[in-house]
């Protein structure tokens, strides 16, 4: 084999180990389940994980108002933020299923509005995700994935983390009570 064959060859394979290393690094800095049984297990028994006791049984002939909040389990070892100073709401009525979710927020801080999956009562997956300025608003979150007819879905107020979406649940804002800035709705 000739220098410049072997050369050619030498910068091919540096290419594609390039290719392949950077789309794993790519792909492994996002932390989301593969299915829904490991979203499941992995909040499981975790403090930022709510039990069904928690989460009021909704039935599809029934929706919970937007008053109602799921209550999340408050994680020891991490502070939790608390809406700054002000008053911090959400209510989402009953949505037609699609690829978006409409909210009407009060802010007292810019925030993240998060759409999550609704895994037999512990907040799952988020499936949209849109920050909004301080104030009240009503917020169109988009949604990577739609929602399903006749399904429960979760929306909380998260910390704005300087612009940094935390995909756990230790950033749920609280309101000065201590109960999550969060609500449930239902789809149709």
């Amino acid at each position: 084999m000739s220098d410049s064959n072997k050369l050619v060859l030498t910068a091919v394979i540096g290419i594609l180990v390039g290719l392949v290393l950077g789309r794993l690094l790519w792909y492994t800095n996002v932390p989301v389940a593969e299915n829904e049984e490991q979203a499941i297990e992995e909040s499981a028994g975790t403090e930022d994980s709510i039990s069904k006791e928690e989460v009021p049984v909704v039935s599809e002939k029934e929706v919970l108002p937007a008053t109602e909040t799921p209550v999340v389990k408050e994680n020891k070892e991490v502070p939790v933020p608390v809406a700054a100073t002000g008053v911090s709401s959400i209510t989402v009525g009953t949505q037609p299923a699609g690829k978006q979710v409409k909210a009407e927020v009060t802010a007292s801080a810019t925030v993240w509005v998060v759409v999550r999956d609704n895994n037999a009562g512990v907040m799952g997956k988020i499936l949209g995700a849109k920050h909004v300025d301080a104030g009240t608003t009503t917020a169109i979150i988009p949604l990577q994935r739609a929602t399903e007819a006749k399904n429960i879905y979760f929306v909380v107020l998260q910390d704005y983390n300087g612009g940094e979406l935390d995909y756990s649940l230790k950033t749920v804002l609280k309101d000065t009570a201590g109960k999550n800035i969060a609500t449930v709705f239902a789809t149709e």
